[in-house]
């Protein structure tokens, strides 16, 4: 089996909620290659995601990294040890994942004038991931809560 028949497995093993997250994780990593920051003055030059790379979009990577990695071991079968739950930290990664986004669009790259940085479509678009991370993680948390009063 092919690595990527395994993601494609894994993935339809998810439930909706939790493919609704792993796109929004998705969604955060392919929009570091748009454009987030042109000049006011030239409006062919613009910066992607990954040109103007620092702390704040490794922090992205790294969240919507993990968010994946979760949902993956969460496709075989794995649950998280108490009191972890899977849903609230779904939508507190989509949650940090947006305030990262503001911090990168306060914080623009400073190889231009600041003044003069203007702020590109791209860098609107990992909202949209994040808001689907947050709505994947309410999906699990109502799912989970479900079976458990079921259970009880």
């Amino acid at each position: 089996m092919g690595a990527a028949q395994d993601i494609r497995a894994r993935f339809g093993r998810l439930v909706p909620a939790q493919q609704l997250a792993a796109v929004g994780a998705l969604v955060i990593l392919g929009s570091l290659v748009l454009p987030w920051y042109g000049l006011k003055l030239i409006a062919q030059l613009s910066q992607t995601g990954l040109d103007s790379f620092g702390w704040g979009h490794a922090a992205l990577v790294l969240t919507a990294g993990s968010v994946l990695f979760l949902l993956s071991v969460s496709a075989r079968g794995y649950r998280l040890p108490r009191p972890l739950a899977e849903g609230p930290l779904l939508i507190l990664a989509g949650a940090w994942c947006a305030i990262l986004v503001v911090y990168l669009i306060l914080d623009r790259p400073n190889n231009f004038d600041p003044l003069k940085v203007t702020l590109r479509f791209g860098i609107f678009v990992p909202f949209i991931g994040a808001a689907a991370m947050v709505l994947g993680g309410l999906g699990v948390s109502r799912i989970h809560r479900s079976e458990r009063e079921r259970g009880a």
